[in-house]
């Protein structure tokens, strides 16, 4: 009999909503030839949506994908699930699986599975199959975007990135080059540009004409994105497709490198601006020059590029010293001028710092964190008093000098 997998994104507050589970869509799509894969999303659908198609669906396997901000409320869904469906085997995996599943093993030994591979989709198949041989490549993977709720409205978090367009997400290559200290997102690894073509090509027969690409650092690798550009102008897909991304705005990101990108369709770029305190971008090993930022923000804009900007606080110990930085980085904003903003404070999470009880203890659900992206992370070091301190400062400069920056 052919199983039933169901995977579940459970509940995760955050700042910028509208964000497309891709992990799900690319795990159902790597299993979906050993078994029938249903997803529900519970930040689009209501609580009472999974459980209806727990009754109907009577999945074999239950797959949790696991956050750390979240993962209290993961592992109260789980045991909900076991216990009103006790022979369906449960699988946890995610970002912070990656970095505290021998603990989740440890705590939890009712949980059959925990997914500590980066490349989950392999275990995955494994663990459906019982079969440790079974070679799954993610690069090669289209995500089962049919399997989310793909209304108008559920996956699109800034709808004025790309006015009068229909948007979707997706994934050229995974990882970063930069090794930030906050990011867990590891080793860098790209999908081949022929690879990327052929998906894009699918996206727009599937009657989309916008997307977002989710990469950690779309221009990781400069000579790989200048032939994907070249590549998406010969096919002539900068006719078809407008697009953004994201990307770390540093010396080897070239301008002629941005105003191609614009050429090849892209109309939006965010960059990390983070601080312009030089200690701050130290603790977090963020390799980035403000004043370079600027000058690709100006050459972004000159290109015709929306632009966005990722600003963080909360970076240094003494809170007097950090907003002061704060407030000298909110200057650089507005120097700047960008056409998005969004704020955060320094969250930590496990490969950050370990040493927190992240699977006893809440930090952060004050709901003062909700104005900030990462929503109710944990921020152990930034009082809730603080962060309302930073708070009233920011939507002052949005009364002022802002006024015209939209917060996302």
């Amino acid at each position: 009999m052919k199983k039933r997998l169901l995977l579940i994104n459970p509940n995760f507050i955050r700042k910028i909503e509208g964000q497309t589970p891709l992990n799900l869509a690319y795990l159902a799509a790597a299993v979906e030839k050993y078994a029938d894969v249903k997803i529900v999303d519970l930040n689009v659908e209501p609580e009472q949506n999974l459980y209806n198609v727990l009754k109907e669906f009577n999945p074999t396997h239950v797959g949790v994908a696991r956050y750390t901000p979240n993962s209290i409320d993961s592992i109260k869904l789980l045991r909900k699930i076991h216990s009103a469906h006790p022979k369906s085997i449960l699988i946890t995996g995610g970002p912070h699986e990656i970095y505290r599943g021998h603990i989740t093993k440890e705590m939890y030994p009712w949980i059959n599975y925990v997914v500590r591979d980066k490349n989950g989709e392999q275990q995955l198949a494994r663990i459906l199959c019982e079969d440790e041989s079974i070679i799954v490549n993610w690069k090669e993977i289209f995500p089962a975007y049919y399997l989310l709720n793909m209304s108008e409205q559920s996956y699109r978090f800034a709808s004025e990135i790309f006015p009068g367009k229909k948007m979707l997400q997706y994934m050229t290559a995974r990882g970063c080059t930069m090794g930030c200290s906050f990011c867990p997102s590891g080793r860098y690894e790209a999908k081949e540009v022929k690879i990327v073509i052929g998906h894009l090509e699918k996206i727009i027969d599937m009657g989309y004409n916008a997307v977002f690409f989710n990469d950690v650092n779309f221009a990781a690798d400069p000579v790989r994105t200048e032939q994907l550009m070249k590549a998406m102008l010969e096919k002539g897909l900068n006719k078809k497709l407008e697009w953004g991304c994201q990307t770390t705005a540093n010396q080897s990101l070239s301008d002629d490198l941005i105003k191609l990108m614009a050429k090849a369709g892209c109309s939006y770029i965010t960059y990390s601006l983070e601080n312009v305190s030089k200690e701050a971008l130290q603790r977090i090993n963020k390799r980035i020059d403000p004043e370079t930022v600027m000058h690709k923000c100006i050459v972004a804009k000159k290109a015709g590029m929306k632009l966005g900007l990722y600003v963080m606080f909360g970076i240094l110990n003494d809170e007097t010293d950090d907003f002061y930085w704060a407030k000298k980085t909110l200057d650089k904003v507005a120097e700047i001028k960008p056409d998005f903003v969004s704020y955060s404070i320094l969250a930590h999470y496990p490969n950050y710092n370990p040493s927190l009880p992240y699977e006893t203890k809440r930090f952060g659900t004050e709901k003062v964190w909700e104005f900030f992206d990462e929503g109710c992370a944990y921020h152990p070091f930034c009082s809730p008093e603080y962060a309302e301190k930073i708070k009233k400062e920011i939507l002052k400069r949005h009364r002022n000098e802002l006024r015209e920056v939209r917060k996302f």
